[in-house]
């Protein structure tokens, strides 16, 4: 019973999340942890941020919709106006990279199907790099100074006990940051968006060194 009230208050993106993580047997949490990162948007009712279905992020330029009409109508305009590079759904799949992911938009801003394709994605970078931190890491970019700190934030939302990065998460209060300290030393201070409209953040990244410039990212991660 009491399992079934906590899965019962989830959100679609969350409950997909899970459904997915079973599905394709992925470590508890760690699909959940991505979408926080990718669609992230704090509930107030239910006193967290959870992946948001209708996100859309136009090379880097991100939004929170408030409807799937309205997600995939933004979607549309973008492609009319020549843009491909098109991130969609809780988990952020790209339309460009991932052309045959779904069959239509109606699909690709469904939870349970942009979930489930994530997952499957995931599983496959697993299979070809043949490491979770690696798989994650990918899961963003390729490249390793994009990748890597995209990794770092992901496990910083991974609320779930211990996980690869070890390191220890601290929340702030609900209008601020979330401040991680990781295993590495580095400082990781997460700014989530509050509601619909534009869903850019700002990720300060510290290598626990006072004397050191941060490193700065803005916007919402890709999946690629």
């Amino acid at each position: 019973m009491i399992d079934g009230v906590a899965r019962s208050s989830e959100s679609a993106c969350e409950q997909a999340g899970r459904q997915a993580e079973r599905t394709h047997a992925l470590p508890a949490g760690l699909l959940l942890a991505i979408g926080r990162v990718e669609s992230g948007r704090w509930d107030g009712a239910r006193g967290r941020v959870v992946p948001w279905p209708w996100a859309v992020d136009a090379a880097g330029d991100g939004t929170l919709l408030d409807s799937k009409a309205a997600a995939i109508a933004r979607t549309v305009a973008l492609r009319d106006a020549g843009i491909r590079n098109v991130d969609v759904g809780c988990y952020q799949v790209n339309l460009a990279s991932h052309p045959v992911a779904f069959p239509d938009l109606e699909q690709a801003f469904d939870p349970a199907a942009n979930a489930d394709y994530a997952g499957r994605f995931l599983v496959e970078l697993h299979a070809r790099l043949g490491s979770w931190n690696d798989a994650v890491a990918a899961y963003h970019s390729m490249q390793p100074e994009r990748g890597i700190p995209y990794r770092e934030l992901v496990f910083a939302n991974w609320s779930l006990g211990d996980h690869p990065a070890g390191g220890d998460v601290r929340s702030g209060p609900t209008a601020g940051p979330v401040v991680v300290t990781l295993a590495s030393g580095a400082i990781v201070r997460i700014w989530t968006p509050g509601g619909a409209g534009a869903a850019d953040g700002s990720v300060t990244v510290t290598t626990g060194e006072p004397a050191s410039l941060p490193r700065v990212l803005t916007g919402t991660p890709s999946l690629r």
